[in-house]
C-alpha cells in the first residue's frame, strides 16, 4: 500500500519529464502507474538495459563504479522502500519530500544520486 501511495504522490507532485531512480522491480511499475521515466525499468524498453540495470544495482548495493554515473545522472527523484532496502541500500539520512511507512521519495540534486 505504501508503495502504491508513493507512486500516486510521484504522479501528482513531480514534473512529467522527471526521471525516478528506484529498484529494478519498482522501475517496472513507475512508468505505468506514475507516468514518469526511470533509470532502469523494463529490459526491452530501457536503452543500454544491462548497463543501466548494473548502475541501479550498484547504487543500491553501495558499490558505484565510474561508468554508473552516466546512467544515474538523469535521475531527479529517488524512491526508496522495501525493494530498494532488499538490494542492500539504506535510505538517505535527509528528510524525504514524501514518506509513508517505510517508503520515501527524495529530490536528487547531484549526478551521483545523493539527495
Amino acid at each position: 500500500r505504501a508503495e502504491a501511495d508513493a507512486l500516486r504522490w510521484i504522479a501528482r507532485n513531480t514534473p512529467p519529464e522527471s526521471v525516478v531512480l528506484a529498484s529494478p522491480q519498482m522501475g517496472a511499475f513507475i512508468p505505468a502507474f506514475a507516468a514518469r521515466r526511470v533509470v532502469y525499468g523494463h529490459p526491452f524498453e530501457t536503452v543500454n538495459a544491462e548497463a543501466a540495470a548494473a548502475a541501479v544495482l550498484h547504487y543500491f548495493g553501495g558499490s558505484l563504479a565510474p561508468p554508473d554515473t552516466a546512467y544515474l545522472a538523469p535521475a531527479d527523484y529517488l524512491l526508496f522502500g522495501p525493494r530498494e532496502r532488499a538490494l542492500g541500500g539504506q535510505p538517505p539520512p535527509s528528510e524525504p519530500l514524501y514518506r509513508r511507512d517505510d517508503v520515501g521519495v527524495w529530490k536528487l540534486d547531484t549526478v551521483d544520486g545523493r539527495p
